[in-house]
Order: C-alpha cells, then structure tokens, then sequence
C-alpha cells in the first residue's frame, strides 16, 4: 500500500506543478467551469444540516463553512459545527471541533461558487479540539492535514480534481483520538450552463496505525437557483475503524446533508 501511495503521490507532483513550468505563451489561467456563469463570487457562506447514521446511532450536525477567494488562486475555508450528542435522545447541541483550510491552485483562477471543493489542489488544513470527545462533539486532538492535489478541466462543463491528503494528529487529550491516515480523492464535477451541478467523490482511506483502509464515495447533486442562493443534497458514505483486542475492524457510517448555499463579493 505505501508503494501505491508514493506512486500516486510522485504522479501529483509533476501534475500539480506543471503550470508552475508553463511557457510564456501557455494559458494556464482557466476559470473552473462555469464560473462565468456564477460571475465569479469570491466569497460564500454554507449552513449544512447533516445526518450521520451508524450502527443504529445516530447523529446531528449543524455546520456553518465561510469561504474566502483572494488573489485569484489563493482560498481560505473556516467550518463552525455544532453536533449533537445523539438525536435518540432529546437534542443538546454542542460546539465542535473547529477546522481551518487554505488552497491553491497556480493554474486555475479559483472562484467561491459552491460547486469548488474547499479541499481543492495544493494545500493545509488544520482542525483545532474545541469539541468534547467524552461526548462524541470532537476528536481531542489537533489534526494536521496536508494536501497535494490538481484541477483539470474538460470544456467548460466537467472538472476533476485527485487530491491526496495525509491528516494526522498531535496534542491528544487523555481521551483524544490518534489520527493516522492517507485519504485518496478523485472528484469529478458536472456544472450545466443554468448552474446545476453534479458531483461524484470516490475516496480510499488507510489508517496507517491501523494497518487497514476501505473504500467511500461521496454524490452531490445542487442548484444555484440565483446570484445570492443555492441548495445542494450530499449523500456520504464514509469508511470508520474501530479497534479491539483482536484488531482493527472497519464499518461504514451513511450521512446525508441539506446545505444552503449564498455566495457573495462578485468580481465587477
């Protein structure tokens, strides 16, 4: 497996750097698809009502995400939650842990229409413990996730964009969770003229202190309805591990997302 990593890691370098070596006369400078038709906001702020579904444990998150573009392929993400401790119960929601993101792109100008990933091309992203882990509402942790990834466009209604990331953790708290994994992304966006979009994120996630991975995916499917408004379904399933005497076991946890979309700050 770490074979296959590298392998994959060394193919994003040279293609997430090949518009860094551009020649002078290479357009290099492409909008992602569609922006025209968003006229490039640079910034949005998303409220997400999210389900997760487990074991037949269930869980609700509130989520609001601020995205900020700046000069032109630079982008700044913060993400507020707030989880509750468990929806079988009577509901008390409580703060999360907080998340931190930074991209760039140095061959596509970036816009803050909703369907650009947050996680996009080259970057960091930081998650501070400002959640409780004794309840559920956090990891306890500070978790460090670097990310080498590249956009690529076909027309101007499909876009890819393979990351790689690596989140790993530090500054666990007696009850705090060790985060030790590489997630392989490959997400392809269909965005149609009126500003509909599509989205199919196929992951593969290994926890290397675990020694095991499984596979996830991630559909989106939203509308930008006008300048100022949009909504989108997310439906997740994503890989959890869990440890016991006898050794890792993996499960999967199903999550479904209401999100409201409003991006703002439009170029003239």
């Amino acid at each position: 497996m770490a074979s296959r990593i590298a392998t994959f890691l060394c193919l994003l370098i040279q293609l997430t750097l090949a518009p860094c070596y551009a020649q002078d006369g290479d357009h290099v400078d492409q909008e992602t698809p569609s922006a025209a038709a968003a006229n490039n906001a640079l910034s949005r702020l998303d409220l997400g009502i999210d389900y997760v579904s487990q074991d037949g444990v269930d869980q609700a998150t509130i989520e609001a995400q601020f995205t900020q573009v700046f000069a032109t392929h630079h982008q700044v993400t913060m993400v507020a939650p707030l989880i509750d401790e468990g929806v079988n119960s009577s509901i008390n929601m409580r703060a999360g842990d907080l998340q931190f993101g930074y991209s760039y792109t140095p061959g596509h100008a970036l816009s803050a229409s909703p369907w650009v990933p947050s996680d996009v091309g080259i970057g960091i992203g930081l998650s501070i413990p400002t959640g409780d882990p004794s309840i559920g509402t956090g990891l306890g942790s500070y978790v460090l996730v670097p990310r080498l990834g590249f956009i690529k466009t076909f027309g101007s209604n499909f876009v890819i964009t393979p990351t790689i990331k690596y989140q790993y953790s530090f500054k666990e708290q007696a009850d705090g969770v060790e985060v030790r994994e590489w997630i392989l992304a490959a997400g392809v966006t269909y965005v149609s003229p009126g500003t509909f979009w599509v989205q199919w994120i196929p992951t593969y996630l290994y926890a290397s202190n675990l020694n095991d991975g499984a596979f996830g995916s991630t559909i989106v499917i939203g509308k930008l309805f006008t300048r100022h408004f949009g909504i989108s379904l997310d439906f997740t399933r994503a890989p959890t591990f869990m440890t016991s005497p006898d050794g890792a076991t993996t499960d999967h946890a199903n999550s479904y997302m209401l999100s409201f979309h409003v991006p703002f700050g439009y170029q003239q």
